[in-house]
């Protein structure tokens, strides 16, 4: 599991394979592509294309290609040794300069074949993917790619390619030889339906997602610099994304846990609106009642202490004849109502009751006229409701400068 991490975060799960050749003496790109899941590869892209920025465009720029040069630049011979590589190479190409070519060696039972290039030739071809913004991870010369996948076909005498006819024998190359007419073949390689014209391209792929190669030469300097720049790309790509999901992430949550903190806080907004109505409706019915209270407390202090004296000095002046029904300190205007103000009428008295005698009346009220406190008697009605009795209604108002 860890390792199958580690691989894709080094190249991910697709792999492409490209053929740069040439066709009646123009640029022919063959491009194959697999996908590697569980455990599995399928294929998953061919085409064939006469420039790289139609290839970029298809497969994305960042995904690992696995190139195969195979130009006439690329020069291949057999040698019937299987001595080590400079050996090998000095018999297929006396006096070569190995500082000016790449060079690759398939070495088998009982042959082996060399293939070589200019570095400038390779180095002009790999700047020009790189320009198209092509990952290539890794590049091999000629048909000797081949070599890397020929357990995986089916047995057969020879297979073919865009450009040769390789002969074979035991799974072993035995010829290549150049040809350009197409023979449209199919190959089984594992399961894999390819097409003849992509055979070097579904090697590369193949040797890139098995990452084997039975190649070897000079070249893998190269390599090692192509895929290290290839890696340093996908680290940072892999690195933004997870950089922008992280950031995308924080501004959800901050988004989520400032939305809650809003609406709590509009809440409790509203909330304080409420008790800042109630606080103030409160307020205001503490005020009334206070008002209320006082004006009770003024009326009851005043009655409390002026009310026996006014009442003793009434009484005192009434006559036998004369019968009290109703004596009303500072009576209501009307009647109380709710949430209204009480209304009394100040500094007078009302008195209600009947009389048997008029004459004695008048006199009850002239004596009454010249008790000190009282500043005016009225009579309020006096009607006669029986033969012998009349009921009468009067107010005195009461003279505040005089002695209590």
């Amino acid at each position: 599991m860890k390792n199958a991490l580690v691989s894709y975060l080094k190249t991910g799960n697709t792999f492409y394979g490209v053929e740069h050749t040439l066709c009646n003496d123009e640029e022919c790109l063959y491009a194959f592509g697999l996908k590697k899941a569980k455990r599995k590869l399928d294929i998953i892209f061919t085409d064939t294309f006469k420039e790289l920025s139609n290839i970029s465009k298809q497969i994305g720029k960042a995904v690992p290609v696995f190139l195969i040069i195979n130009t006439p630049d690329v020069l291949i011979k057999k040698v019937n040794s299987t001595d080590d590589n400079i050996k090998i190479l000095n018999e297929a190409f006396p006096n070569l300069n190995k500082d000016e070519f790449y060079y690759e060696v398939l070495r088998q039972s009982k042959n082996a074949f060399v293939s070589i290039c200019r570095k400038e030739v390779v180095d002009s071809i790999l700047k020009k993917y790189q320009e198209a913004s092509i990952s290539v991870i890794d590049f091999s010369l000629g048909a000797l790619v081949v070599s890397n996948n020929l357990k995986f076909i089916n047995n057969t005498e020879s297979v073919f390619t865009s450009n040769a006819m390789i002969t074979l024998h035991e799974h072993e190359i035995e010829a290549i030889n150049k040809q350009t007419a197409e023979n449209n073949e199919t190959y089984n390689i594992n399961g894999l339906k390819v097409d003849s014209q992509y055979l070097l391209s579904c090697s590369g792929a193949l040797t890139s997602a098995l990452r084997t190669s039975i190649l070897s030469g000079n070249n893998i300097e190269r390599h090692l610099d192509l895929k290290e720049d290839f890696k340093q790309k996908r680290i940072f790509k892999l690195a933004s994304r997870a950089s922008l999901a992280v950031i995308l992430s924080i501004l959800l949550i901050n988004f989520l846990v400032f939305n809650h903190y809003f609406n709590a806080v509009n809440a409790l907004k509203d909330t304080s609106q409420i008790l800042t109505s109630s606080r103030d409706k409160v307020t205001n019915l503490t005020a009334k009642i206070l008002k209320s209270k006082k004006m009770v407390e003024d009326v009851q202090r005043s009655s409390g202490s002026k009310t026996t004296y006014f009442i003793n000095d009434i009484i005192s002046e009434l006559p036998n004849t004369i019968t009290l029904g109703e004596l009303n300190y500072q009576p209501l205007l009307k009647r109380v109502e709710q949430e209204k103000p009480i209304e009394h009428t100040l500094n007078q008295i009302l008195i209600k009751g009947n009389s048997m005698d008029s004459d004695e009346f008048s006199r009850w009220l002239a004596a009454l006229e010249r008790l000190i406190w009282v500043s005016e008697v009225n009579i309020v009605s006096y009607e006669n409701s029986s033969k012998n009795k009349s009921d009468f209604s009067i107010t005195i108002k009461i003279d505040e400068t005089g002695k209590a």
